[in-house]
């Protein structure tokens, strides 16, 4: 069974044909989820970037509520509250988090927002960038955001 997103302008009718849409379509739920919450959106979208199973831990929603909040920031034009710092062990999906997923899950928000990022090694730098790449490439992610 092949399911599409379709897309509304936010209007009284739209918000009608959407909800009945919504009852059928259980992608747009989760889009919106997608839409409301970056930790969603990663989790949702961690097989394109990864064969191992998701081991879900506090940590990582915790993550992913920090960076959701500076995007909100950015995106407000707010001034930033404080500079992130994270130190957390290897092996813990900071990379996937903060390289792969979150500029992905902004560029859903705002196609012009740009990012630098490095790292260490600029071999781990063009991972993150390929991996970024393929998210946007998948099926999946064209089936759920088909405009970008």
């Amino acid at each position: 069974m092949h399911l599409t997103v379709p897309t509304y302008k936010r209007t009284k009718t739209s918000k009608k044909k959407l909800m009945l849409e919504a009852l059928t379509n259980p992608l747009l739920i989760q889009r919106e989820l997608n839409n409301r919450y970056f930790y969603e959106f990663f989790k949702y979208f961690w097989e394109v970037i990864s064969s191992e199973t998701l081991v879900d831990n506090w940590h990582i929603k915790y993550l992913c509520d920090e960076l959701q909040l500076i995007q909100e920031r950015v995106s407000a034009g707010k001034p930033k509250l404080y500079d992130l710092i994270i130190n957390i062990p290897p092996g813990t999906s900071k990379t996937s988090i903060v390289s792969i997923m979150f500029p992905v899950w902004c560029w859903t928000k705002d196609i012009t927002t740009k990012f630098i990022t490095a790292s260490y090694s600029s071999d781990l730098s063009l991972e993150s960038a390929e991996a970024a790449r393929e998210v946007i490439r998948s099926s999946k992610f064209r089936v759920m955001y088909p405009n970008i």
